[in-house]
């Protein structure tokens, strides 16, 4: 497909009456787009990446361009065309795996069967039980991006800050903020 036929395909899903504000604003990412490839400069080289919470797929072209491998997943109703034709645009369709799933024991399952990974991206949901089940399952990752820190979304704040403070399951993080991403950096055991 030519990058004009793609380009097409684009416009013809961009310009639906059906597509609201939220999901155009979506697609300009302005600052937001130039705070994560800070964000993502600061993870040096990233083999393998997982993404939690792909959504329009935006977050994993980007980290695509700074990765050699990208696995993502979101709930299976978030599965579209949108994204295949956004990545096949700008060329990291292949270096990036979508996985839907459904339940939580199936995401479970995406994110062990596809490890180690360097890096996560975490932009699921946004709810604190949420939020908690998807750090556990990636906690030992040295890199860990959390979305949507300083916002209007207390239990991602409220969590990421605990995580920095005190620890979690034995590891210490550094922090890095830049609103709305919060980089935690995992320490290397000191023996302390």
């Amino acid at each position: 497909m030519s990058n004009n036929q793609i380009v097409d395909r684009l416009k013809n899903f961009v310009l639906r009456p059906r597509v609201d504000l939220w999901m155009w604003s979506s697609l300009k990412l302005g600052d937001g787009e130039n705070i994560f490839r800070f964000m993502l400069s600061k993870c040096n080289f990233i083999h393998n990446a997982l993404e939690i919470g792909t959504f329009l797929g935006m977050s994993s072209a980007l980290i695509a361009e700074y990765a050699d491998m990208v696995h993502t997943l979101d709930m299976h109703y978030y599965d579209n065309e949108f994204r295949n034709v956004l990545w096949e645009y700008l060329g990291v369709n292949k270096k990036i795996v979508f996985h839907p799933f459904s339940a939580n024991k199936q995401k479970m399952k995406i994110i062990k069967d596809n490890g180690p990974y360097d890096f996560v991206f975490i932009d699921g949901s946004h709810l604190a039980e949420a939020v908690a089940l998807d750090f556990s399952l990636v906690y030992d990752v040295p890199k860990i991006l959390m979305h949507d820190y300083g916002l209007d979304w207390a239990d991602i704040t409220e969590f990421v800050d605990k995580v920095a403070t005190d620890g979690y399951n034995g590891n210490k993080y550094d922090l890095c903020v830049k609103v709305p991403f919060a980089l935690l950096t995992r320490r290397m055991n000191d023996g302390n």
